[in-house]
């Protein structure tokens, strides 16, 4: 089904672009925001801190753990954003709020998973956030 050595190298790749992104971040004194999740903790002991110790319970949260470690190793003063389940318009995203709300509403089945509670985000007081940042200084924002 899954391709490992594939997924390995591709990981690999995107730890060391997360830590050459981080370089050239603080060699050109650029802010820099990276989009992470809430995956990187278990979900047993909510609310968490920004300097709470993760404990991902799955793939997708130990490699946002890995890269966050990278980046805040080269470059300490780093953004990191924990998103949760984002809800909104923005339809393209699956499983999304969205998703899942259309798929009771025509007596269908999403996939979801039950790995933690979720505190779903509102995807504008996100983009509030990321507008704030983007405004108040030089910045570099980095998605996976």
């Amino acid at each position: 089904m899954y391709n490992y050595q594939f997924l390995s190298s591709f990981f690999n790749e995107f730890f060391k672009c997360s830590e050459e992104l981080a370089k050239i971040c603080k060699e050109k004194n650029i802010n820099f925001i990276f989009i992470s999740t809430n995956y990187v903790f278990d979900g047993k002991s909510p609310p968490y801190s920004p300097n709470a110790s993760t404990n991902p319970v799955n793939d997708y949260g130990a490699q946002k753990v890995e890269a966050e470690s990278k980046i805040l190793r080269v470059l300490p003063s780093a953004t990191i954003l924990r998103i949760s389940l984002q809800y909104g318009d923005h339809s393209g995203l699956s499983p999304s709020s969205k998703s899942v709300l259309d798929a009771i509403n025509c007596e269908n089945t999403v996939e979801l998973d039950n790995l933690q509670i979720r505190s779903p985000t509102y995807v504008k007081n996100t983009a509030k956030v990321k507008f704030h940042f983007n405004f108040s200084k030089k910045i570099l924002e980095f998605f996976f």
